[in-house]
């Protein structure tokens, strides 16, 4: 008998081929590796538009599907409507569902409802930001609690949020996953000999 082919559903991002910001870049990244070893991967992108035609549409790019959600809210009102039309249509995907940030958690209870496999990564500690009002303040603090209990997983990607996550869920539900870099290979070394350095050094 043929094992099933692996698949995820990445969520919480604005989309691939990235352009975006950190979260987008990683999402590309691991969507075409994993292609690359055979898993199916899905990955929701926002299409802010006037009117919506066609809530949902797919398309592929480089192995991966690319699940279209149109909105037709502005700013974190349409970042709202995105997450929970991402939730409410991987309810009824096949895979893993990966998500990428915390400040829709409230919309996962529904995945969980559904008996959906949830790991998010947690990003970082946004309800301490001064930059933001007391309203967003507390409905940041509220989804990382929902986040963190709705979700099977918590993946932090550094040490120290691992440790705050740690005072939501036990350590074992925890993981951290540091991002990497591509390798430098090659560099000029003009630059670094400008400095009075030597290259290699």
């Amino acid at each position: 008998m043929k094992p099933e082919t692996p698949a995820i559903l990445i969520l919480g991002t604005r989309g691939i081929p990235a352009a975006h910001g950190g979260f987008e870049t990683f999402a590309e990244r691991l969507a075409l590796f994993l292609v690359g070893r055979g898993w199916k991967v899905a990955v929701y992108c926002q299409d802010e538009v006037e009117r919506i035609d066609q809530r949902v549409r797919s398309e592929t790019w480089r192995g991966i599907e690319l699940i279209h959600i149109q909105v037709a809210s502005k700013g974190p009102r349409a970042t709202l409507e995105f997450d929970w039309q991402c939730v409410r249509d991987a309810a009824s995907r096949p895979g893993v569902c990966l998500v990428l940030g915390y400040n829709g958690a409230i919309f996962l209870t529904w995945l969980r409802l559904k008996r959906r496999k949830i790991f998010t990564n947690m990003d970082g500690i946004e309800w301490r930001r001064p930059k933001w009002g007391m309203a967003a303040r507390t409905w940041f603090w509220l989804n990382e609690w929902i986040g963190a209990w709705a979700s099977h997983r918590l993946v932090a990607d550094h040490p120290a949020i691992a440790d705050h996550l740690a005072t939501r869920r036990p350590r074992s539900a925890i993981a951290t996953i540091a991002y990497g870099a591509d390798p430098v290979t090659s560099a000029p070394e003009a630059p670094v000999r400008a400095l009075g350095l030597e290259p290699g050094r």
